[in-house]
């Protein structure tokens, strides 16, 4: 069977600085989705550039709903979330895309290679499931 494509979701709000660093870092062969929450700082000018689709938010409704807008507008996608200050390595979309798991959480890192930890426990689909029913996290 034949995977879906890979589109690539980065929210954004006041991200001017980080952006550019993020989309940098993608490969070319993703489609790349950025969701402006109503930042009035450069950020759109930042991440309008030729593969990458803007979609501005009117107003900041939040993260949460910027990954739904984004992921709506990636229907038919295999989708990929990233924060705006996220620079990944060449690699790690097939990476993470080889663990052929509905879920995936890559290695964090920091600026010097150690690891830094994101998470307070292992997500599961059941309980990212409950996440987005009654919230929580």
């Amino acid at each position: 069977m034949e995977r879906s494509p890979v589109a690539v979701v980065i929210v954004t709000y006041q991200s001017e600085q980080v952006i550019a660093g993020c989309l940098d870092s993608l490969p070319d062969d993703v489609r790349v989705i950025v969701v402006d929450n109503a930042s009035t700082d450069g950020t759109v000018a930042s991440a309008t550039r030729p593969g990458v689709e803007v979609l501005r938010s009117p107003v900041n409704a939040g993260f949460a709903a910027g990954v739904n807008l984004g992921i709506k507008a990636a229907e038919g996608h295999d989708v990929l979330v990233l924060n705006a200050d996220i620079r990944l390595h060449p690699g790690a979309i097939a990476t993470l895309r080889a663990a052929d798991r509905p879920i995936v959480v890559p290695r964090l890192v920091d600026e010097s290679g150690a690891l830094a930890h994101s998470l307070r426990r292992r997500p599961r689909a059941a309980g990212a499931f409950a996440e987005a029913l009654i919230g929580g996290g």
